[in-house]
This record gives structure tokens, sequence and C-alpha cells, in this order.
């Protein structure tokens, strides 16, 4: 009974180490498919070694950074615009611009105006105008970096479009023909404040906070190692434009007109041509009642918040396909007039004609680290959500430590039971067997069961 005990004892403890085992591989397949996701990011610092200047969001709509213009300084939050190559912040002249603080030319001593006017048409979501300015330069400080004379639009009109902008003005980061009009970034390669004309930029998921961050000359490490960058060419030197090789609903493939992409980083949603977007309203149309509203999206009434009828959206460029999850582009509210629930899809659509590019905002952005190197002529993604193998590895070493410590305590146990409890049992075990089985032991033993037989009988 001693050894058989021992022995289950034992044989407990390899059932657990071969479920422990078990859990080890389980865990480890999961982290490496992207089930268990581990972060490695380090949170943003600014003006780190290694980091970035921070920027806070407004309900993941606009990304905006602190700088300052003139002296002495004026401090205002910018957004940093991927679709445009100017500078622009309204002043104290404009009459009709929306509600911000303004720059006061006058009470900057390095202000320049060169006395010309410029007007450009500005065109954001389903809304679109112009805006008028006067041609000027001025000190800027954005970062750790100082331009003396950059040149900037000293806005004095901005056709009232943009009256939901919390920001006050936008810093454009592409890059300008003119080389007497340079761009922010343009200037700063110009004056060597950084080695290439590079900036990166971490754009958070998470509404309303400060996780969010812009590089410039380098990207940052910590977020990016270099062996995960997968790197696109950009085919404009005007826009960050890269090539669409295929899009896919689902298991839907759609076909495209427009095989080019720009990457803007004060578009929310995802735009397309009406046309390119009609297999996905066929989709939809199916398993919901929908409709397009006046601002280009398309709705669905629906009656839970269920993701389930929505499939991911892929987008594969020439070396890396983008992957957006239904959480991504849709969002659930209520409609005004009837009250009902409606999930609208962050899907533009437009007209043939109205759009030069297929369009990837921020729904898309905001899973990868973006790389622009208007040196090389590159865009580079590095995916942000997971780091997957390298988490992977560390929750296999993490468990294989606890797996040497569990396996280690075990055997200490099955030694101490089998050297001061199973040997002495042992030898008692054998001892009794062995006066069991004599001859004159057994005879004794028959004799005294006959007695209490007879005895049981009278």
């Amino acid at each position: 009974v001693s050894t058989q005990s021992t022995w289950d004892f034992k044989n407990r403890i390899d059932m657990v180490k071969k479920a422990i085992i078990a859990l080890f591989y389980c865990s480890l397949f999961l982290t490496l498919n992207g089930v268990v996701r581990v972060s490695l990011h380090s949170k943003p610092k600014a003006n780190s070694a290694t980091g970035g200047m921070i920027l806070r969001n407004r309900n993941l709509v606009e990304y905006f950074g602190r700088v300052q213009i003139g002296n002495p300084p004026q401090s205002f939050d910018v957004v940093f615009d991927t679709s445009m190559d100017w500078t622009w912040l309204p002043t104290n002249y404009c009459q009709d611009c929306h509600y911000c603080p303004r720059f006061f030319p006058a009470d900057s001593s390095t202000y320049k105006s060169y006395n010309q006017q410029i007007v450009f048409h500005y065109t954001t979501g389903d809304t679109s105008g112009f805006i008028k300015g006067d041609l000027s330069h001025d000190s800027i400080l954005v970062d750790k970096y100082t331009v003396p004379t950059q040149k900037f639009l000293a806005v004095i009109d901005d056709g009232q479009i943009f009256n939901s902008l919390h920001s006050s003005g936008f810093i454009g980061m592409t890059r300008r023909k003119d080389p007497n009009n340079l761009s922010f970034m343009q200037n700063l390669k110009k004056l060597n404040l950084i080695e290439s004309n590079m900036f990166a930029m971490l754009l958070s998921s998470t509404p309303n906070d400060d996780k969010s961050e812009i590089s410039f000359g380098e990207y940052n490490k910590n977020i990016a190692d270099p062996n995960s960058i997968i790197w696109e060419k950009c085919y404009t030197e005007e826009r960050w434009v890269t090539k669409m090789n295929n899009m896919m609903y689902g298991n839907i493939k759609i076909e495209l007109s427009k095989n080019y992409a720009e990457l803007i980083t004060t578009e929310t949603n995802f735009r397309m041509i009406r046309t390119d977007f009609e297999k996905i309203e066929t989709y939809l149309r199916s398993k919901f009642t929908c409709t397009f509203g006046l601002d280009f999206l398309f709705y669905c009434y629906v009656n839970d918040e269920s993701l389930a009828n929505f499939p991911p959206i892929s987008i594969t460029l020439e070396q890396i396909s983008l992957t957006v999850d239904a959480k991504d582009y849709v969002v659930f509210g209520i409609e005004k007039n009837t009250q009902r629930k409606i999930a609208i899809i962050q899907i533009e659509v437009y007209p043939v004609h109205t759009l030069q590019y297929t369009v990837i905002g921020t729904i898309v952005l905001r899973n990868y680290y973006v790389i622009y190197d208007a040196d090389k002529n590159l865009i580079g993604f590095s995916r942000l959500s997971s780091k997957k193998e390298e988490g992977g590895v560390i929750v296999a070493v993490i468990i294989t430590i606890l797996l040497i410590g569990v396996f280690a305590v075990s055997d200490y146990f099955i030694y101490k039971r089998v050297k001061y409890g199973h040997g002495v049992e042992n030898q008692k075990t054998v001892r009794v067997k062995t006066q069991l089985s004599s001859p004159i032991n057994q005879f004794k033993r028959k004799q005294r069961n006959n007695q209490h037989e007879f005895s049981h009988f009278n």
C-alpha cells in the first residue's frame, strides 16, 4: 500500500508537469499568432534621446502638438498634415476664423510680411473652402528645433471651414518645389538640424490621450525595430502616395479603379470612389437596411452593437497588407430623427471625378508606426498592435522559468518521499511478505482459521 501511494503521488506530479508543458505550448502558439498580444512599446517621452514630440488627440479626429512662434514666443496647438506643404496660423486680423488662440504679428519682433496675399483651396471631409492670408515669416520652435525664418501664411480668412477644429493651425509635412519657399521639414534639413528629411508618427487609438508622438529626422527605435519595418515606394514628390495592388472586404475582392493611395494624417476616414465601393455596399445591404448620408458616409440601421457582420478590410500595397478591423472603421450612434441605432461605416464615398487618389486615413494609420522618408522617397510601416514574435519569446522565457521551478520542487518532494517514506515502508513491506510466505507461518495461519470456523459453528 505504501509503495502504491508513493507511485500515485509521482504519477500525479507527472500529470501536472504534462499539463504545464501543454499550457506553455498553447501560450506560445496564441502569442505568436496574435491572439494574445504583448505590447513592448515604451511610453513616448518628449525630447528624449530616442523619443519624439508628444502629440495629443481630440476624439481621434485631430492629432496636435504645441509649437511656439515669434519673439517673444506665442504658443499654439497645430496639426501636422501629410496632405499639404503650407504652414499657416490664424491671426488677430481674422474676423471669421474658427475659435482658437490666434497669432498677433505686431507682438513679435521677428515677424515679417511680404505684402503678398495668397489664397488656396482646402478640402476636409465633406467640406471644402478657401484660406486667405499674408505670406510671412517668423521664428518657429517645434520640439527642440528652431527655424529662424520659416515662411507661413498669416491667415486673415479661413472661409469658416474649420469651425470644429480644436487646434489653431497646420504645419504641412509634404515637400515644396519652390527653393525660395521651403516647407518646415525642408528647412530643418537645409539648416543641418536633422540629418535626413524624415519624420515618423505614432497615432494613438485611445481618444483624448497624450500617447501619440512625432519624431523629426529619425524614427523611434523603441517603437520600431529596423528589422520590423516594411518599406513602400512613394510615387510622388509632392504627396505621400503609394501603390495599391489589391483590396479585400472579408472574402470579397474589391476591383480598384484608383490604384494609388495617399496617406493623410488629417483625414479620419478611408476614402474611395463610388464604383469601387459597390461590392461593399451590396454586402452590407444584404445584412442591413442602409443609406448614404450627406457627409459621404454610409449608414446601416442595426439592432445592437455587434461587429459580427462587419468583416475586416485588407489593403495590399506592393510589400505589405494593411489590416483594418471592424472596431476601427465602424462607429455606432443614434439617428437624431428616428432615434434608431445606426452603424456608421467610416468610408467616405465620392464620385470618380472628385477624388485623385484613394485616401488612407487615421483609421488605418493608427495601427502602424509610419515613417515618411523624403530623401529616399519611401514610406515605412511597422505594425503597432503587438510585436508578437518578441512578445512570444518573452512569454516563452517566463513560462520556461516557471516550469523549471515547478519541476525542481516536485522532484524534490518525490525524492524526500522515497528516501524517508517509501524506503522505510518498503523494508517493512518486504519483511511482512517474507514472514507470510514461510511454510510454518502458512500452517499456523491455516490452523487458526480452522479453529475460528469450528468455534463459530459450535
